[in-house]
C-alpha cells in the first residue's frame, strides 16, 4: 500500500479561464468535449455573430477540463497546445494545480473517469433528465479524492497511457479489418452479376421461443432471440444464446436446429433497421423474430453472408405500425454474385476477416478490462510502482 493523503479538489486545484469580448465580425473555433473520456474536439470556425448569447473564455494548456452538463458521463479532458487557438462557452470548467510540484493533471484526469471518480462526479451532479444533470463549481471543488505523491502520479499516468496506446493499436487493426472487409464486400457488388436469392439459398422463419424457457441454461444448445445478436460474443458471428437447452428439448418445443453456415437477420421491428447480418457458428436454433438464409450446397456460406451484407435490410421495409420483412420478398432479391473458385476465394478471405475481427474484438475487450482493474487498484493504492519503473522508463 501507498500512502496518499486525502484532498478536495479546490485543495489542490483552481479554476483557470479568461473572459473574451466575442466580435460579432471576427472568426472563432470553439470546443467541444465529448463523452466516456473522448476527448476535446473542435467545431469548424464561425463569426462571433453565430456563436450565440453564451459568454466564452479563453484557457491554458494544461487545464483539466470539464463539461458542465454532460462531466457526469465522462465529458472530462486535458487542453493541448493545439486547443489554445480556441474558446469555450460558460458551459465548460477549466482547472490547473494550486502547485504543479504536487498534482499532475493527467492524475486527476484518469482518476475522474475510473469509477469512483466518475461515481463522485455524478454525485456533484444532481438532476434526472440528461440536460439538467449539471456540475456545479462548488459541488465539484468539494469532492474529495485520493492523492498520492507527485512521483507515483506520474508513474500511475504513464502505465495507464502506455495501456491506452495498446488499446489504441488494436482499435485501429479492427478498424482496418472493418475496412478490407467492407471493400471485399463492394468488390462482389462491382462484379455486376447477380442471381435470386432463392436460386442460391433457402429462406425461411424462426420458430417461438416458449417464454418459459427463455433465459434458462439446461443444455448446451443455443436458441437465440434478437438480443442475443447484439452481445459481444455474437457480433460476429451466431455462438452461444442466453437460453440454452438440450437437441431433444429444443426439438421437442417445435424449434428447428439450423445447420453451421446459414445467415440469420432480423424479421420485425426496429432491429431491422441496424443492418445486422450473422452467419451461424454453432449448431442451434432461432426464434420466431429471425429470417434464415440456408445456403444450397453449391453455395460458400461466408460468401452468401458477404453478399447479403451489400444489402440494405430498410431499403426492403414493408411500411405499417412495426416494420417487417416480407420472405417472398426476400427470396425475390437479387443478390450481387460469382461462382466457382472465384466465390470459394472471396468467401475463405470473407471468412478470414470474420474470425480475425472475432479475435481482435476479444483481445480489445480483454485489454480495456485490464486497464480499468489496473486503474482501480493503482488510485485505491493498492499497489505501488517501483522506483525502478523511473529507469525503465529513461531507458
Amino acid at each position: 500500500m501507498i500512502k496518499m493523503d486525502t484532498v478536495t479538489v479546490g485543495d489542490i486545484l483552481k479554476p483557470a479561464r479568461t473572459s473574451v469580448n466575442i466580435e460579432p465580425a471576427a472568426e472563432y473555433v470553439a470546443i467541444g468535449i465529448k463523452s466516456f473520456g473522448k476527448g476535446i474536439f473542435h467545431y469548424p470556425p464561425t463569426l462571433g455573430a453565430n456563436l450565440g448569447k453564451l459568454r466564452f473564455f479563453r484557457f491554458p494548456t494544461g487545464a483539466l477540463a470539464f463539461s458542465n452538463i454532460q462531466a457526469w458521463e465522462g465529458a472530462i479532458g486535458v487542453t493541448s497546445e493545439a486547443d489554445a487557438i480556441a474558446v469555450a462557452s460558460n458551459r465548460f470548467l477549466f482547472y490547473v494545480p494550486v502547485d504543479k510540484d504536487r498534482v499532475d493533471v493527467r492524475y486527476i484526469y484518469h482518476y475522474f473517469l475510473g469509477e469512483p471518480g466518475l461515481a463522485a462526479i455524478r454525485g456533484a451532479s444532481p438532476g434526472s433528465a440528461k440536460r439538467n444533470r449539471t456540475l456545479g463549481i462548488e459541488r465539484l471543488e468539494r469532492i474529495r479524492l485520493p492523492l498520492p505523491p507527485i512521483e507515483e502520479q506520474r508513474r500511475i499516468v504513464d502505465l495507464v497511457e502506455t495501456v491506452d496506446k495498446v488499446i489504441e493499436k488494436a482499435r485501429t487493426c479492427l478498424d482496418k479489418l472493418t475496412t478490407l472487409r467492407s471493400q471485399l464486400v463492394d468488390s462482389i457488388r462491382a462484379n455486376g452479376k447477380a442471381v435470386l436469392l432463392s436460386d442460391v439459398a433457402v429462406v425461411s422463419q424462426g420458430r417461438s421461443l416458449p417464454i418459459e424457457h427463455q433465459g434458462k441454461q439446461a443444455g448446451e444448445v443455443s436458441w437465440f432471440k434478437i438480443s442475443d445478436m447484439s452481445t459481444p460474443e455474437n457480433l460476429f458471428g451466431y455462438r452461444r444464446a442466453a437460453t440454452r437447452m438440450t437437441m431433444h428439448d429444443i426439438k421437442q418445443k417445435g424449434g428447428q436446429v439450423l445447420p453451421v453456415g446459414a445467415v440469420v437477420f432480423p424479421r420485425v421491428g426496429g432491429s431491422i433497421l441496424t443492418e445486422n447480418k450473422r452467419i451461424v457458428d454453432v449448431e442451434c436454433a432461432v426464434d420466431e423474430n429471425h429470417l434464415v438464409v440456408s445456403p444450397n450446397s453449391e453455395t460458400n456460406p461466408e460468401f452468401l453472408l458477404g453478399a447479403i451484407e451489400s444489402l440494405r435490410l430498410s431499403s426492403l421495409v414493408q411500411t405499417g405500425a412495426v416494420p417487417s420483412l416480407n420472405m417472398g420478398l426476400i427470396r425475390s432479391v437479387r443478390l450481387p454474385w460469382t461462382t466457382g473458385e472465384h466465390q470459394n476465394a472471396l468467401g475463405d478471405v470473407l471468412g478470414v476477416t470474420r474470425k480475425q475481427g472475432a479475435t481482435q474484438t476479444a483481445y480489445l475487450r480483454r485489454l480495456e478490462a485490464l486497464r480499468s482493474e489496473l486503474l482501480t487498484a493503482l488510485l485505491a493504492g493498492e499497489h505501488q510502482i517501483l522506483e525502478s519503473y523511473d529507469d525503465l522508463l529513461g531507458a
